[in-house]
């Protein structure tokens, strides 16, 4: 399965962390090429006036806030 998102503004994660406008190709989960891609895919999304960002991990979260969130916060 391949997906292209065509014309966005993509977001690097290079080291100058450059914005271009180009294409991302993705085959089976993974990113294959990004720029100007001239190869077919078996879905096109039209990403023209959107962003085309990298996927974001929380790598900080107080598990146990989330949890018990609501529980006490009456007690100061």
């Amino acid at each position: 399965m391949s997906l292209l998102l065509r014309g966005g503004l993509v977001v690097t994660q290079d080291e100058k962390r450059r914005v271009v406008t180009g294409d991302v190709l993705l085959e089976d989960g993974r990113i294959v090429a990004v720029g100007d891609v001239d190869r077919s895919a078996d879905d096109v999304i039209d990403c023209s006036g959107c962003a085309v960002l990298p996927g974001f991990i929380n790598l900080h979260q107080h598990v146990a806030n989330t949890l018990l969130r609501g529980v006490a916060d009456d007690v100061p």
